[in-house]
């Protein structure tokens, strides 16, 4: 869109009317869900006498009443609910126990300008002026991570974080009846996470910890407040992170071919690993455990290529191998030394009697069951990758490209993951490809309801959005459509 003085591709939130994730002609900037702790709940102590009153100091103060009305959705019609919200200065009450009630403290309650700073970020020419962009603390806790044709990359972990009294535990409800526990302001930009231009060239986040976002980070948890770094060391390796670290250490020079490649990069980290450890057991098994369908499925996983594409047989092989180590060894990333050659046998066996009972086959391509369509729809397509460490399919093998799928009768249908792929080249000006999951319309009558999901995702692949090329994109128009604003005068 090109609108005054913006020029901006990229994806809007929901209700507001710039994006939020994408690029300009200057800067390009991503996120992801993660960051410092923003809020805090307070126990607060109330009357018995009169449940609307709490103690502050010494003192009953009365708690703010307000009436709203909310629209529940009930079938096809829309029920209106006349509530009461109860507040104490702290913020709404969320939970009563006895005499204690809970109110939640937020930062954000009164905070208005997060048009104002997503304009400014859209805006923003270079690196200084992003961070000041920033630096109105109007975002959710969010990893942001910016890039710029000058060539600086910058990370900062934003959020409104309360400056909180030494001492206190917000990991905790705090005591709500004292002054000694309140909030003395709000940390500044400046006392957040950041970084830029780090020494590897490189950063990544794929919802992973500051510590995880590069090999050798500085971004170390011991620098910072801890409810400011809101993570630690011990945080269980993600496969994602990894797998992404993994090849940008390995890139030298990445071509705009490579990078579209990585956006939807279908390789499980660290299933060599498992690979090795079966044929260490394969070694030592006796004839008698080694069935015809049990040599075909290990055969299977032990020439795969670690990677979940949609005509691969050995990626399904080896979920279902995983999926037959059972809840506790299938989400194992790596082998534990505690797993023996028993388990693993007997878990090649299971795979072997699902595969023959889920498809009357033992060589099933990884997208005959994990497909990416429309729900409702009447057509679905094969699709690699995915995020399968979470139930139904809790078995350890997430790669960068992430989809969340749920089954749809006899297949696994992709929800959820990648909503808002967008790859930016940071040319001047920038060159950049996106896609949609499904499709640009949400009427099941448009030829844009799944011709995404179809022509693009499916195949992992992303269309260019002719970004600052005109001449180029009205080579590629199918229709036009002009609205017009009727300005009514009184």
């Amino acid at each position: 869109v090109y609108p005054g003085e913006l020029a901006v591709a990229g994806v809007a939130m929901l209700g507001s009317p710039l994006p939020a994730l994408g690029h300009s002609a200057h800067c390009s900037s991503a996120m992801t869900t993660g960051g410092p702790d923003t809020a805090d709940v307070y126990e607060e102590e109330v009357n018995p006498e009169n449940p609307r009153q709490y103690r502050y100091e010494g003192q009953w103060r009365p708690m703010r009443v307000r009436t709203e009305r909310i629209g529940v959705r009930r079938g096809e019609r829309v029920e209106w609910v006349t509530v009461e919200i109860e507040e104490t200065h702290h913020g709404p009450i969320v939970a009563r126990r006895g005499h204690k009630a809970y109110a939640v403290a937020l930062p954000y309650a009164e905070e208005v300008e997060l048009m104002e700073q997503l304009y400014e970020m859209l805006t923003a020419r270079n690196i200084e002026e992003m961070k000041r962009a920033l630096a109105r603390l109007q975002l959710m806790a969010q990893n942001v991570l910016i890039g710029c044709t000058s060539g600086d990359i910058y990370y900062a972990r934003v959020g409104r974080v309360p400056i909180r009294p030494k001492g206190v535990d917000p990991s905790r409800p705090l005591p709500g009846h004292t002054a000694a526990t309140e909030w003395r302001g709000i940390h500044p930009l400046s006392d957040l996470v950041q970084l830029l231009n780090p020494p590897s060239g490189y950063m990544q986040n794929c919802n992973v910890t500051p510590f995880a976002m590069m090999r050798e980070s500085p971004l170390v948890p011991e620098r910072y407040i801890p409810y400011i770094y809101n993570a630690s060391r011990t945080a269980p390796r993600h496969q994602r992170g990894e797998r992404v670290t993994e090849l940008l250490e390995a890139a030298t020079r990445v071509t705009e071919e490579e990078a579209l490649a990585l956006a939807f990069d279908t390789g499980v980290w660290h299933a060599d690993l498992w690979q090795a450890r079966l044929k260490e057991a394969w070694e030592r098994a006796p004839a008698s455990a080694k069935s015809a369908d049990v040599a075909v499925i290990y055969d299977l996983i032990r020439q795969w290529n670690r990677r979940s594409d949609p005509d691969s047989e050995g990626a399904l092989a080896f979920y279902a191998f995983k999926k037959g180590l059972g809840p506790t060894l299938a989400p194992r990333v790596d082998p534990p030394p505690t797993v023996t050659d028993a388990e693993l046998l007997e878990a090649l066996a299971r795979a072997a009697t699902w595969l023959t009972t889920t498809f009357g086959s033992l060589r099933v391509p990884y997208g005959r069951y994990f497909r990416v369509g429309r729900e409702g729809g009447t057509r679905t397509w094969p699709v690699g990758g995915g995020s399968l460490n979470r139930e139904p399919n809790n078995v350890g093998m997430a790669t960068p490209r992430a989809i969340t799928f749920a089954p749809v009768g006899d297949i696994m249908l992709g929800r959820a993951g990648q909503s808002a792929t967008h790859i930016v080249i940071l040319t001047k000006p920038p060159r950049s490809y996106s896609v949609v999951p499904l499709g640009h319309s949400d009427d099941p009558k448009s030829p844009h309801w799944d011709d995404q999901a179809e022509k693009l995702f499916s195949r992992g692949r992303a269309a260019p959005t002719y970004f600052l090329r005109r001449d180029e994109l009205l080579q590629h128009i199918t229709a036009q459509k002009v609205v017009r604003r009727t300005v009514r005068r009184p």
